[in-house]
């Protein structure tokens, strides 16, 4: 049987529940202490680039690998062919005429070099005319008469070049082939260069030059960082050094356990 005291002990500690549930209890009494920090900065949290604060290596993200720097010489190499296209006749006419047709500045040089030497009186015994020597009948498909103008010649020659670049699906050497010798003739030796010397020297010496003036100078190939290997690279979990070994025993004859010798 509890006692008095214990019974109102209990009493009290009823009460007090019921009082608290009610919203009763009384306010804990404001403290007159405060914390005072001199600099709040001090409690951030500190991430020192040092190794041992990071993860190791087989297991971090993989890093971008450092960019290479330009090839100095290629880069000199570059802006001499440049100056010295910058230098040419009609350089700011050829520029304009080949990026209304998308094709290489450079390209079109190189053709007219190979063609006239910059000339834009040049015509030929065939009877092309001017810069890009254009025939009268390949200039008339773009409606173009004036062949000894520079930009009208251009415009018909790079005009030309564009379609033969689409033609040919963008196979350079075939697309100067035609532009040689006719689109015919490409097509008529079943989409090859045609066996003939002035046209096969004709690509060639086009080529040469159009790799000479060629920009802008390649970029540098980056190639991404290797993932990180799993298991601090090897193909399996690495082991223990002392690995546990499991001995079967039996407490009584009905229950069996595993046992971990070390």
């Amino acid at each position: 049987m509890p006692t008095k005291t214990s019974l109102f002990a209990l009493s009290a500690i009823t009460l007090s529940c019921h009082a608290q549930l009610a919203g009763a209890a009384p306010a804990p009494a404001a403290s007159p202490y405060r914390l005072h920090v001199a600099d709040p900065q001090s409690f951030r949290l500190q991430t020192p680039d040092r190794e041992e604060y990071r993860l190791a290596k087989p297991w971090r993200r993989p890093e971008p690998a450092p960019a290479s720097e330009a090839n100095p010489v290629s880069a000199a190499l570059a802006e001499q062919a440049h100056a010295e296209m910058e230098a040419k006749p009609y350089a700011r006419q050829i520029e304009r005429a080949a990026e209304a047709a998308n094709l290489d500045p450079a390209l079109v040089h190189a053709v007219v070099y190979v063609e006239s030497r910059h000339h834009a009186k040049a015509v030929s015994v065939k009877g092309a005319v001017g810069l890009m020597q254009v025939l009268p009948g390949t200039a008339a498909r773009y409606g173009i008469r004036n062949l000894t103008h520079a930009d009208q010649n251009l415009k018909a020659g790079t005009r030309y070049l564009r379609a033969l670049m689409d033609q040919f699906d963008d196979n350079l050497e075939l697309a100067l082939a035609a532009y040689n010798a006719g689109e015919g003739a490409v097509v008529g030796h079943a989409n090859r260069i045609p066996p003939y010397r002035e046209t096969r020297d004709y690509v060639k010496a086009v080529l040469a030059k159009y790799h000479e003036w060629k920009l802008p100078v390649a970029a540098p190939v980056i190639t991404a960082a290797p993932s990180p290997a799993p298991y601090g690279g090897l193909a399996t979990p690495p082991l223990p050094v002392n690995p546990p070994t499991l001995v079967a025993y039996s407490d009584n004859a009905s229950n069996s356990r595993l046992k971990v010798v070390r």
